[in-house]
């Protein structure tokens, strides 16, 4: 399971460097002008 976790990790990662949002509460909405989104954050570095 932890490599299919790395892999979903990536991916989701791609997605919000690509402009998207990742966080619940904006999930698919794009980043105006790529903007930090501390929800976003949350997520993506949470151990």
């Amino acid at each position: 399971a932890p490599v299919k976790a790395k892999h979903v990790r990536e991916s989701v990662r791609r997605i919000y460097r690509d402009g998207f949002h990742v966080c619940n509460d904006f999930y698919g909405q794009r980043r105006e002008q790529d903007e930090e989104c501390m929800f976003c954050d949350e997520l993506l570095y949470r151990e």
